[in-house]
């Protein structure tokens, strides 16, 4: 993800408030809107990489880097596992007419802050296959020139820059699921002032004296 789609996760949920009636409607189909923005945009960086790494693949194994090629291979299938983890965990929740706006919208930023929350797991772990066997092949000829010692000083340049962006990617979502996790809490909490004064409207009143 970039940095522009990090801001998107984390403003997903700034304008999901409680209001009543037509206004909750609209921002529930804005938060949607939203959502389906920011998945079809990585369906297409996805769609954009994986014939790059398939290139890339194809060129290394005519080289004869059987690792390098692994990896590459690897990359795509981490990729697919990526969108198909998109699709089913951080798509937008079918409408049931039977769920009021209310209670959809609620399920719609619950649905939101456990994919953002579970990143590291769907999002992170499939790609990490592919960037070792990467790293690993890169540094090969290093490792055969020179040894492993020379090799691994090599590869903890890019290992470490790598996994500066994973945690960076993981603290940028968790820390929109907390956001999105607040907008859960005020929506129920204004819920319930919501129910509390109807309750107090139709409570029946003491007669005068």
């Amino acid at each position: 993800m970039t940095r522009t789609l990090f801001d998107q996760w984390a403003a997903e949920g700034a304008s999901a408030r409680f209001t009543p009636g037509d206004a909750l409607a609209d921002r529930r189909t804005r938060f949607e809107r939203r959502v389906r923005r920011r998945n079809l945009t990585e369906y297409v960086a996805g769609a954009l990489v994986i014939p790059v790494f398939a290139w890339t693949a194809w060129l290394t194994a005519r080289a004869g880097e059987i690792v390098l090629t692994a990896g590459w291979l690897a990359g795509i299938v981490g990729m697919v596992v990526v969108l198909c983890g998109l699709y089913y965990r951080a798509g937008n929740l079918p409408h049931r007419p039977e769920v009021d706006c209310r209670s959809h919208l609620r399920a719609q930023l619950v649905h939101q802050r456990d994919a953002l929350a579970s990143v590291p797991r769907w999002y992170l772990a499939p790609l990490v296959p592919g960037l070792a066997l990467v790293t690993v092949g890169s540094v090969l000829p290093i490792a055969r020139a020179e040894g492993w010692i020379v090799a691994s000083l090599a590869a903890a340049g890019p290992l470490a820059l790598i996994a500066g962006v994973f945690a960076g990617i993981a603290w940028l979502n968790r820390r929109a699921a907390r956001e999105l996790a607040r907008e859960i809490e005020a929506l129920d909490s204004a819920a319930g002032s919501a129910a509390g004064a109807d309750n107090d409207r139709a409570a029946p009143r003491p007669p005068h004296d």
